[in-house]
Formats: structure tokens, sequence, C-alpha cells
């Protein structure tokens, strides 16, 4: 037996077993931020990602995704618990370097990726 989900992106149906299917809902689930636009549109993005990544396991002989794959795209996608760990750690001090050690480089330099919402860029 197996579920069928629909990715959000372009309708394409996903055929997963259930058992990979309830790991998946799961997953989303402890995923879901608050009840804001913002907050809407990031889990949007995760779900278009997700159903990315299980497509690209499916192939003519095997059109079904188990929990192995699932699993895999967990691992990349990563789990909700290390995120909110992330954000409880306190943000590293990067504008107040030395003169020396700003030539040295960016390798003691903890960076973090964050979304412009007012000017959104696609490609």
């Amino acid at each position: 037996l197996f579920a069928t989900l629909r990715s959000p992106a372009d309708d394409t149906e996903i055929a997963l077993t259930i058992r990979a299917a309830e790991i998946a809902h799961k997953a989303l689930d402890l995923a879901k931020p608050g009840n804001d636009p913002v907050s809407a549109e990031i889990l949007s993005d995760i779900e278009s990602r997700i159903a990315e990544l299980l497509i690209s396991y499916q192939t003519e002989l095997r059109e079904v995704i188990s929990t192995g794959e699932v699993q895999k795209v967990i691992e990349i996608m990563g789990r909700p618990e290390q995120f909110e760990e992330e954000a409880d750690e306190p943000m590293a001090d990067t504008t107040s370097t030395s003169s020396s050690s700003s030539s040295s480089g960016a390798e003691n330099r903890s960076r973090r990726l964050y979304r412009d919402g007012e000017r959104p860029v696609i490609g």
C-alpha cells in the first residue's frame, strides 16, 4: 500500500509507502512555524524543496518512495530540532575584528543566510 502526496509547486503526484508518508508528515508538522504570512511562505518553500527531492528519487522502475528516501531528504533538509538549537545559540560578533585578523580572511567568521522579503530574486 502507498499514499500519494501532491507537490505544491506543480501538482505532481508523489507516491510514498504508508510508513514513508507518516515520517514525512511528522517532519513537516514539527517544522510548522507561526501563523503569519512570512512563516506560511517559508513552509511553502520547504514543502516545495522536499517535493523536488522526493521527485528526484522517482524513476521509471521505482515509482514509490520508501522510508529510506524520506530519511535522506530529512537529513538533507535538516531536522526542526536543529533549527531550534541554532536559533537559541548567540550570534558571533563578526563586526569587532582587529586589523590583523581581517587580513587573514574569513575563516573564523560565522555567516547566516537570510531571506530579503522586500527584494526577492528568482533564478
